[in-house]
Protein backbone atom coordinates (compact mmCIF):
# COMPACT_ATOMS: atom_id res chain seq x y z
CA UNK A 1 0.00 0.00 0.00
CA UNK A 2 1.63 3.16 -0.84
CA UNK A 3 1.78 6.26 1.37
CA UNK A 4 -0.92 8.15 -0.31
CA UNK A 5 -3.33 5.61 -0.35
CA UNK A 6 -2.79 4.58 3.61
CA UNK A 7 -3.51 8.88 4.24
CA UNK A 8 -6.53 8.09 2.65
CA UNK A 9 -7.69 5.27 4.49
CA UNK A 10 -6.79 7.25 7.83
CA UNK A 11 -8.97 9.94 6.18
CA UNK A 12 -11.42 7.87 5.56
CA UNK A 13 -11.21 5.94 9.04
CA UNK A 14 -11.54 9.56 10.97
CA UNK A 15 -14.67 10.47 8.80
CA UNK A 16 -16.37 7.49 9.77
CA UNK A 17 -15.43 7.62 13.38
CA UNK A 18 -16.50 11.18 13.32
CA UNK A 19 -19.96 10.11 11.66
CA UNK A 20 -20.30 7.56 14.73
CA UNK A 21 -19.50 9.56 17.23
CA UNK A 22 -22.42 12.27 15.65
CA UNK A 23 -24.64 9.04 15.56
CA UNK A 24 -24.30 8.23 19.07
CA UNK A 25 -24.23 12.07 20.28
CA UNK A 26 -27.59 12.76 19.00
CA UNK A 27 -28.90 9.70 19.70
CA UNK A 28 -32.51 10.21 22.02
CA UNK A 29 -31.48 7.40 24.85
CA UNK A 30 -28.63 8.87 27.18
CA UNK A 31 -25.41 6.94 26.85
CA UNK A 32 -22.35 7.13 28.49
CA UNK A 33 -19.01 5.52 29.43
CA UNK A 34 -16.99 5.65 32.71
CA UNK A 35 -13.27 4.62 33.73
CA UNK A 36 -12.60 2.22 36.31
CA UNK A 37 -12.13 5.09 38.97
CA UNK A 38 -16.06 6.01 37.56
CA UNK A 39 -15.04 8.98 35.93
CA UNK A 40 -17.17 9.98 33.00
CA UNK A 41 -15.25 9.69 29.78
CA UNK A 42 -17.95 10.05 27.40
CA UNK A 43 -21.96 11.67 27.54
CA UNK A 44 -24.11 11.88 24.71
CA UNK A 45 -26.22 14.77 24.19
CA UNK A 46 -29.29 12.78 25.79
CA UNK A 47 -27.41 12.39 28.98
CA UNK A 48 -25.99 15.59 29.17
CA UNK A 49 -29.75 16.51 29.40
CA UNK A 50 -30.42 14.54 31.90
CA UNK A 51 -28.10 16.62 34.70
CA UNK A 52 -28.26 20.01 32.65
CA UNK A 53 -29.54 21.98 35.11
CA UNK A 54 -26.77 20.86 37.76
CA UNK A 55 -23.86 20.32 35.52
CA UNK A 56 -24.58 22.98 32.35
CA UNK A 57 -21.42 22.54 30.88
CA UNK A 58 -21.59 18.78 30.75
CA UNK A 59 -20.75 15.96 32.70
CA UNK A 60 -18.09 14.36 31.12
CA UNK A 61 -15.07 14.34 33.59
CA UNK A 62 -17.21 14.23 36.58
CA UNK A 63 -17.80 10.71 38.95
CA UNK A 64 -21.04 9.65 38.07
CA UNK A 65 -21.47 9.41 41.94
CA UNK A 66 -21.36 12.91 42.39
CA UNK A 67 -24.38 13.19 39.55
CA UNK A 68 -27.15 11.91 41.86
CA UNK A 69 -26.23 12.34 45.13
CA UNK A 70 -29.47 10.10 46.57
CA UNK A 71 -28.13 7.54 44.59
CA UNK A 72 -24.75 7.46 45.24
CA UNK A 73 -23.90 3.50 47.26
CA UNK A 74 -26.84 2.29 44.46
CA UNK A 75 -24.31 3.78 41.62
CA UNK A 76 -20.87 3.08 43.27
CA UNK A 77 -22.45 -0.57 43.54
CA UNK A 78 -23.01 -0.53 39.87
CA UNK A 79 -19.75 0.06 39.41
CA UNK A 80 -18.30 -2.50 41.65
CA UNK A 81 -20.56 -5.17 39.99
CA UNK A 82 -19.12 -3.99 36.45
CA UNK A 83 -15.33 -3.64 37.37
CA UNK A 84 -15.84 -7.36 38.47
CA UNK A 85 -17.11 -8.77 35.26
CA UNK A 86 -14.61 -10.98 33.27
CA UNK A 87 -14.35 -11.08 29.58
CA UNK A 88 -17.38 -13.81 28.45
CA UNK A 89 -19.38 -12.79 31.48
CA UNK A 90 -23.06 -12.05 30.10
CA UNK A 91 -23.81 -8.12 29.84
CA UNK A 92 -25.31 -6.53 33.36
CA UNK A 93 -28.68 -4.74 33.09
CA UNK A 94 -29.66 -1.37 35.22
CA UNK A 95 -33.40 -0.47 36.35
CA UNK A 96 -33.20 2.71 37.53
CA UNK A 97 -34.97 6.13 37.57
CA UNK A 98 -33.61 9.61 36.99
CA UNK A 99 -34.71 12.86 37.41
CA UNK A 100 -34.12 15.19 34.19
CA UNK A 101 -33.60 18.35 34.21
CA UNK A 102 -37.39 19.41 34.24
CA UNK A 103 -37.76 17.87 37.52
CA UNK A 104 -39.76 14.64 36.08
CA UNK A 105 -38.70 11.24 36.52
CA UNK A 106 -37.83 8.86 34.30
CA UNK A 107 -37.46 5.04 34.23
CA UNK A 108 -34.34 3.86 32.38
CA UNK A 109 -33.42 0.68 31.55
CA UNK A 110 -29.20 0.93 31.53
CA UNK A 111 -27.27 -1.99 29.53
CA UNK A 112 -23.51 -2.03 30.34
CA UNK A 113 -20.74 -3.60 28.40
CA UNK A 114 -17.17 -3.64 29.45
CA UNK A 115 -13.87 -3.24 27.52
CA UNK A 116 -11.20 -5.48 29.29
CA UNK A 117 -6.83 -5.38 29.01
CA UNK A 118 -4.59 -8.21 27.89
CA UNK A 119 -4.96 -9.48 31.83
CA UNK A 120 -8.93 -9.78 31.66
CA UNK A 121 -9.21 -6.88 33.99
CA UNK A 122 -11.83 -4.22 33.02
CA UNK A 123 -10.86 -0.82 31.71
CA UNK A 124 -13.92 1.16 30.69
CA UNK A 125 -17.81 0.41 30.81
CA UNK A 126 -20.04 1.65 28.74
CA UNK A 127 -23.68 1.77 29.46
CA UNK A 128 -26.52 2.81 26.80
CA UNK A 129 -29.99 3.22 27.86
CA UNK A 130 -33.77 2.56 27.09
CA UNK A 131 -37.00 4.40 28.48
CA UNK A 132 -38.92 2.28 30.34
CA UNK A 133 -41.26 4.62 32.02
CA UNK A 134 -44.85 3.92 30.48
CA UNK A 135 -44.06 -0.17 30.80
CA UNK A 136 -43.35 0.20 34.55
CA UNK A 137 -46.30 2.57 35.05
CA UNK A 138 -48.36 -0.02 33.03
CA UNK A 139 -46.85 -2.76 34.78
CA UNK A 140 -48.09 -0.77 38.96
CA UNK A 141 -51.22 -0.28 37.13
CA UNK A 142 -52.25 -4.22 36.22
CA UNK A 143 -51.20 -4.66 40.11
CA UNK A 144 -53.49 -2.31 41.50
CA UNK A 145 -56.73 -2.93 39.25
CA UNK A 146 -55.76 -6.55 40.66
CA UNK A 147 -55.64 -5.62 43.77
CA UNK A 148 -59.45 -3.64 43.16
CA UNK A 149 -60.67 -6.52 41.36
CA UNK A 150 -59.99 -8.60 44.45
CA UNK A 151 -61.31 -6.44 46.91
CA UNK A 152 -64.71 -6.06 45.08
CA UNK A 153 -64.76 -9.43 44.53
CA UNK A 154 -64.50 -9.83 47.94
CA UNK A 155 -67.17 -7.43 49.28
CA UNK A 156 -69.39 -9.07 47.01
CA UNK A 157 -68.69 -12.39 48.72
CA UNK A 158 -69.22 -9.96 52.18
CA UNK A 159 -72.90 -9.05 51.26
CA UNK A 160 -73.85 -11.87 49.37
CA UNK A 161 -73.62 -14.09 53.04
CA UNK A 162 -75.57 -11.62 54.72
CA UNK A 163 -78.14 -10.92 52.18
CA UNK A 164 -79.57 -14.58 52.70
CA UNK A 165 -80.03 -13.68 56.09
CA UNK A 166 -81.17 -9.54 55.68
CA UNK A 167 -83.10 -9.96 52.44
CA UNK A 168 -85.23 -12.65 53.25
CA UNK A 169 -86.27 -11.47 56.60
CA UNK A 170 -88.73 -8.90 54.89
CA UNK A 171 -90.11 -11.77 53.13
CA UNK A 172 -90.85 -14.08 55.64
CA UNK A 173 -92.79 -11.59 56.92
CA UNK A 174 -94.84 -10.30 54.39
CA UNK A 175 -95.63 -14.01 54.07
CA UNK A 176 -95.91 -14.87 57.58
CA UNK A 177 -98.31 -11.76 57.92
CA UNK A 178 -100.58 -12.29 54.51
CA UNK A 179 -101.59 -15.57 55.69
CA UNK A 180 -102.72 -14.26 58.94
CA UNK A 181 -104.11 -11.19 57.73
CA UNK A 182 -105.87 -14.18 55.15
CA UNK A 183 -107.14 -16.21 58.54
CA UNK A 184 -108.90 -13.18 59.86
CA UNK A 185 -110.33 -10.94 57.83
CA UNK A 186 -114.19 -11.24 57.27
CA UNK A 187 -115.23 -9.20 55.28
CA UNK A 188 -113.58 -5.72 56.48
CA UNK A 189 -110.29 -5.90 58.55
CA UNK A 190 -110.49 -5.83 62.60
CA UNK A 191 -108.00 -4.32 64.77
CA UNK A 192 -106.00 -7.28 64.41
CA UNK A 193 -106.26 -7.33 60.87
CA UNK A 194 -105.35 -3.62 60.91
CA UNK A 195 -102.19 -4.31 62.99
CA UNK A 196 -101.04 -7.08 60.87
CA UNK A 197 -101.43 -5.20 57.17
CA UNK A 198 -99.09 -2.49 59.14
CA UNK A 199 -96.45 -5.24 59.90
CA UNK A 200 -96.32 -6.65 56.17
CA UNK A 201 -96.72 -2.57 55.11
CA UNK A 202 -93.49 -1.62 57.31
CA UNK A 203 -91.79 -5.17 56.36
CA UNK A 204 -92.21 -4.28 52.50
CA UNK A 205 -90.88 -1.08 52.94
CA UNK A 206 -87.83 -1.98 54.73
CA UNK A 207 -87.59 -4.79 52.28
CA UNK A 208 -87.44 -1.97 49.33
CA UNK A 209 -85.07 -0.25 51.45
CA UNK A 210 -82.65 -2.57 51.90
CA UNK A 211 -82.88 -3.70 47.91
CA UNK A 212 -82.30 0.10 47.23
CA UNK A 213 -79.23 0.48 49.60
CA UNK A 214 -77.74 -2.67 47.81
CA UNK A 215 -77.87 -1.34 45.10
CA UNK A 216 -76.63 1.70 45.80
CA UNK A 217 -73.62 0.12 47.59
CA UNK A 218 -73.37 -2.31 44.18
CA UNK A 219 -73.24 0.67 41.67
CA UNK A 220 -70.34 2.70 43.59
CA UNK A 221 -67.64 1.22 41.08
CA UNK A 222 -69.89 -0.01 38.26
CA UNK A 223 -71.90 3.23 37.55
CA UNK A 224 -69.24 5.69 38.72
CA UNK A 225 -68.51 8.78 36.52
CA UNK A 226 -65.03 9.95 35.59
CA UNK A 227 -63.27 11.75 38.21
CA UNK A 228 -62.04 15.52 37.65
CA UNK A 229 -60.93 18.16 39.57
CA UNK A 230 -63.60 19.61 41.63
CA UNK A 231 -63.78 21.92 44.63
CA UNK A 232 -64.75 19.82 47.84
CA UNK A 233 -65.79 23.11 49.21
CA UNK A 234 -68.77 22.82 46.44
CA UNK A 235 -69.81 19.27 46.97
CA UNK A 236 -69.60 19.92 50.71
CA UNK A 237 -71.93 23.31 50.53
CA UNK A 238 -74.24 21.44 47.83
CA UNK A 239 -75.34 18.35 51.01
CA UNK A 240 -75.43 21.16 53.55
CA UNK A 241 -78.22 22.88 51.39
CA UNK A 242 -79.93 19.28 50.80
CA UNK A 243 -79.94 18.93 54.82
CA UNK A 244 -80.97 22.52 55.35
CA UNK A 245 -84.45 21.56 56.81
CA UNK A 246 -82.61 18.30 59.08
CA UNK A 247 -79.88 21.20 60.23
CA UNK A 248 -82.78 24.00 61.49
CA UNK A 249 -85.03 21.25 62.84
CA UNK A 250 -82.05 19.98 65.27
CA UNK A 251 -80.51 22.86 66.18
CA UNK A 252 -77.04 21.93 64.31
CA UNK A 253 -73.71 24.00 63.48
CA UNK A 254 -71.21 23.25 60.96
CA UNK A 255 -68.14 24.87 60.81
CA UNK A 256 -66.39 24.03 57.32
CA UNK A 257 -63.04 24.87 56.80
CA UNK A 258 -60.67 25.53 54.30
CA UNK A 259 -61.14 22.32 51.18
CA UNK A 260 -58.68 21.88 48.53
CA UNK A 261 -59.65 20.93 44.83
CA UNK A 262 -59.12 17.35 43.89
CA UNK A 263 -60.17 14.43 41.41
CA UNK A 264 -63.26 12.99 42.50
CA UNK A 265 -65.99 11.82 40.95
CA UNK A 266 -68.65 14.53 42.44
CA UNK A 267 -71.57 12.86 42.75
CA UNK A 268 -70.13 9.88 44.72
CA UNK A 269 -67.93 12.53 46.58
CA UNK A 270 -71.51 14.40 47.69
CA UNK A 271 -73.13 10.93 48.60
CA UNK A 272 -70.12 10.27 50.83
CA UNK A 273 -70.43 13.46 52.69
CA UNK A 274 -73.90 13.57 52.67
CA UNK A 275 -73.77 9.91 54.76
CA UNK A 276 -71.43 11.30 57.21
CA UNK A 277 -73.26 14.70 57.68
CA UNK A 278 -76.44 13.14 57.45
CA UNK A 279 -74.83 10.11 60.73
CA UNK A 280 -73.87 13.25 62.54
CA UNK A 281 -77.04 15.02 62.60
CA UNK A 282 -78.98 11.34 63.33
CA UNK A 283 -76.44 10.01 66.16
CA UNK A 284 -76.70 13.18 67.96
CA UNK A 285 -77.12 13.34 71.72
CA UNK A 286 -80.74 14.26 73.63
CA UNK A 287 -80.88 17.81 74.31
CA UNK A 288 -77.45 18.70 72.66
CA UNK A 289 -77.49 20.57 69.67
CA UNK A 290 -75.51 18.59 67.02
CA UNK A 291 -71.79 20.41 66.35
CA UNK A 292 -69.98 19.09 63.06
CA UNK A 293 -66.97 20.33 61.93
CA UNK A 294 -64.91 19.45 58.76
CA UNK A 295 -61.74 20.04 58.03
CA UNK A 296 -58.81 19.41 55.38
CA UNK A 297 -55.24 18.85 56.25
CA UNK A 298 -52.41 18.12 53.34
CA UNK A 299 -50.13 14.34 53.72
CA UNK A 300 -46.99 13.98 52.48
CA UNK A 301 -46.41 10.36 50.76
CA UNK A 302 -43.92 8.47 52.91
CA UNK A 303 -42.69 6.52 49.14
CA UNK A 304 -43.32 7.48 45.80
CA UNK A 305 -44.33 4.07 44.86
CA UNK A 306 -47.37 1.76 43.84
CA UNK A 307 -50.49 3.88 45.15
CA UNK A 308 -48.48 6.47 46.58
CA UNK A 309 -49.47 9.72 45.07
CA UNK A 310 -46.29 11.85 44.46
CA UNK A 311 -48.14 15.26 45.70
CA UNK A 312 -49.50 13.32 48.86
CA UNK A 313 -52.98 12.90 50.50
CA UNK A 314 -55.53 15.17 51.81
CA UNK A 315 -57.17 13.74 54.81
CA UNK A 316 -60.53 14.68 54.90
CA UNK A 317 -62.08 14.94 58.48
CA UNK A 318 -65.60 15.26 59.58
CA UNK A 319 -66.20 15.51 63.14
CA UNK A 320 -69.44 15.82 65.57
CA UNK A 321 -70.35 15.78 69.33
CA UNK A 322 -72.76 12.68 68.93
CA UNK A 323 -73.63 9.76 70.79
CA UNK A 324 -70.15 8.22 69.39
CA UNK A 325 -69.54 4.57 69.91
CA UNK A 326 -67.36 1.76 71.37
CA UNK A 327 -63.68 1.85 69.78
CA UNK A 328 -63.84 -1.97 69.11
CA UNK A 329 -66.35 -1.62 66.58
CA UNK A 330 -64.61 1.24 64.43
CA UNK A 331 -63.87 -1.06 61.68
CA UNK A 332 -67.21 -3.12 62.17
CA UNK A 333 -68.98 0.17 61.15
CA UNK A 334 -67.71 -0.40 57.64
CA UNK A 335 -68.94 -3.92 57.04
CA UNK A 336 -72.41 -3.91 54.77
CA UNK A 337 -75.84 -4.09 57.04
CA UNK A 338 -73.79 -3.75 60.45
CA UNK A 339 -75.79 -1.87 62.61
CA UNK A 340 -74.56 -0.48 66.60
CA UNK A 341 -78.20 0.03 67.49
CA UNK A 342 -81.99 -1.19 67.63
CA UNK A 343 -84.14 -0.15 64.40
CA UNK A 344 -86.86 1.23 66.98
CA UNK A 345 -83.59 3.37 68.24
CA UNK A 346 -82.39 5.11 64.58
CA UNK A 347 -83.76 4.12 60.91
CA UNK A 348 -81.65 3.26 58.42
CA UNK A 349 -80.22 -0.21 56.75
CA UNK A 350 -76.74 -0.69 57.99
CA UNK A 351 -75.73 0.14 54.54
CA UNK A 352 -74.20 4.21 54.60
CA UNK A 353 -70.80 3.78 55.85
CA UNK A 354 -69.70 0.48 53.69
CA UNK A 355 -71.27 2.84 50.92
CA UNK A 356 -68.66 5.37 51.87
CA UNK A 357 -65.90 3.03 52.43
CA UNK A 358 -66.56 1.80 49.08
CA UNK A 359 -66.49 4.75 47.51
CA UNK A 360 -63.37 5.97 48.98
CA UNK A 361 -61.57 2.79 47.71
CA UNK A 362 -62.56 3.88 44.22
CA UNK A 363 -60.89 6.96 44.50
CA UNK A 364 -58.01 5.40 45.53
CA UNK A 365 -58.22 6.38 49.33
CA UNK A 366 -59.64 4.74 52.64
CA UNK A 367 -62.31 5.73 55.20
CA UNK A 368 -61.54 5.50 58.96
CA UNK A 369 -63.30 6.15 62.49
CA UNK A 370 -62.16 7.76 65.68
CA UNK A 371 -64.58 7.64 68.47
CA UNK A 372 -65.54 8.12 72.07
CA UNK A 373 -69.20 7.14 73.91
CA UNK A 374 -70.83 10.13 74.71
CA UNK A 375 -68.19 12.55 73.32
CA UNK A 376 -68.66 11.92 69.47
CA UNK A 377 -66.96 10.65 66.32
CA UNK A 378 -64.79 11.42 63.49
CA UNK A 379 -64.71 9.84 59.97
CA UNK A 380 -61.30 10.50 58.42
CA UNK A 381 -61.40 10.22 54.72
CA UNK A 382 -57.78 10.19 52.85
CA UNK A 383 -57.71 10.77 49.02
CA UNK A 384 -54.73 11.11 46.88
CA UNK A 385 -54.05 14.59 44.92
CA UNK A 386 -53.80 12.54 41.15
CA UNK A 387 -55.19 9.23 40.25
CA UNK A 388 -52.01 7.41 38.71
CA UNK A 389 -54.27 4.73 36.83
CA UNK A 390 -56.94 6.78 35.29
CA UNK A 391 -53.90 8.31 32.93
CA UNK A 392 -53.15 6.58 29.71
CA UNK A 393 -50.07 4.60 28.81
CA UNK A 394 -48.29 7.27 27.05
CA UNK A 395 -50.16 10.16 27.45
CA UNK A 396 -48.16 13.80 28.13
CA UNK A 397 -50.12 13.77 31.71
CA UNK A 398 -48.54 10.21 32.88
CA UNK A 399 -45.12 11.15 31.77
CA UNK A 400 -45.64 14.86 33.52
CA UNK A 401 -46.69 13.37 36.56
CA UNK A 402 -47.01 9.52 36.98
CA UNK A 403 -43.57 8.94 36.53
CA UNK A 404 -43.16 10.16 40.09
CA UNK A 405 -44.95 7.07 41.32
CA UNK A 406 -41.46 5.09 40.47
CA UNK A 407 -38.69 5.42 42.94
CA UNK A 408 -34.70 4.62 43.86
CA UNK A 409 -35.22 1.78 45.88
CA UNK A 410 -37.07 -0.65 43.23
CA UNK A 411 -33.44 -0.48 41.36
CA UNK A 412 -32.58 -3.74 39.82
CA UNK A 413 -29.33 -4.99 39.31
CA UNK A 414 -29.03 -8.18 37.23
CA UNK A 415 -27.21 -9.67 34.49
CA UNK A 416 -28.91 -10.98 31.18
CA UNK A 417 -28.95 -14.75 32.05
CA UNK A 418 -31.05 -13.82 34.89
CA UNK A 419 -33.21 -12.18 32.92
CA UNK A 420 -33.34 -15.79 30.87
Amino acid sequence: MSREQAAEEARFDERSMALVKQLLHNQTSPIMAYARDGTLVYANKAYDELFADRFPDGCVGLKITELEPDKSDLVQEMIDINLAQKPGDPDIVVESPSVDADGESRWFEWRCMQAFDTDGNVTLVTAVSRDMTSQRLAEFRSVRAAERLEESNRDLLEFAQVASHDLQEPLRKVTAFSGRLAAHLDGDLDDKGEDYMRRMNSAVSRMQNLIDDLLTFARVTTRGTAMVPTPLRSVIDSVVSDLEIAIEESGATIDIGRMPTLPVDESQMGQLFQNLIGNALKFRRDGVAPQIMLHAKHVKSQSRVGDEPPNGWYDITVTDNGIGFEEQYARKIFAPFQRLHGRSEYEGTGVGLSVCRRIAERHQGSIAADSTVGEGTTFTIRLPTSHLDIIPVGSDALERDSAEALDVEHTKIYTEADAA
